[in-house]
């Protein structure tokens, strides 16, 4: 049986995008609440399988990732999956603003210090639920360098397993919503975060990804999220 497809008629789909075009969600000051009971006021993003909140200002922002079928079978509940860290070095106090544009399905940020301004655009690749890549682009402008320092940690809420580790240049976390391999014959969901920067060498220290930032120069960061639902290869590199 075929999956059926929506569509729309030239006129109607452009006006669509003119109309949603017009909106936008618009913060000035960093979202702080991580542990969401109700709907979050932080900025979203997703691509109909993973979704990723963003919290708090540049020099120490969380990224909440969750993903559709990160369900806990023993629990019978979604479960939290795992967060990302960015901190950029010499940013602390820095002004905040993000917009969520919705036409375009990307978050873009500002953050500025001292005649000092990172850039940041984030989106998830709608192409593909299978690899569900999750970029952030940075684009510093101002004087001297930056460190920014990536992290992968455990999710709140979430107490089951979870295991860091790298490869070269990328660093990952492995999750999973049960303890356990099977609960009552059922497989349960595993799941891998991998990540790297793209536009420059990044290094693994301590547990962590870091790379320099320099004026004037743009990278990206690329972070893969699979579960063994995706593949059974879901934790190739």
């Amino acid at each position: 049986v075929g999956v059926p497809t929506a569509s729309a008629d030239s006129i109607t789909t452009n006006h669509a995008q003119r109309i949603v075009s017009a909106y936008k969600g618009t913060w000035t000051t960093p979202p702080t609440d991580s542990n969401f009971g109700n709907t979050t006021n932080a900025p979203l993003l997703g691509n109909g399988d993973i979704g990723a909140v963003l919290i708090g200002n540049i020099d120490s922002m969380t990224i909440a990732l969750g993903k559709n079928e990160f369900f806990s079978v023993a629990e019978h509940q979604l479960k939290s999956m795992a967060r990302m860290g960015i901190a950029v070095s010499g940013m602390t106090g820095a002004s905040y603003l993000t917009e969520q544009k919705i036409a375009n399905a990307q978050v873009d940020g500002t953050f500025g210090l001292s005649g000092n301004t990172i850039n940041t655009t984030s989106w998830v690749q709608a192409t593909d639920t299978t690899n569900n890549l999750f970029l952030t682009k940075f684009t510093y402008t101002g004087t001297g360098s930056k460190t920014a320092t990536i992290s992968l940690d455990a999710a709140n809420q979430n107490t089951f397993t979870s295991t860091a580790g790298s490869s070269g240049d990328i660093l990952y976390r492995d999750v999973r919503a049960d303890n356990t391999d099977t609960v009552g014959g059922i497989t349960t969901i595993k799941a891998r975060v991998a990540t790297r920067v793209i536009g420059t060498t990044g290094t693994i220290t301590g547990g962590q990804l870091q790379f320099t930032l320099t004026p004037g120069s743009t990278y990206t960061l690329v972070t893969s999220i699979m579960s063994n639902k995706d593949s059974a290869n879901y934790q190739a590199l």
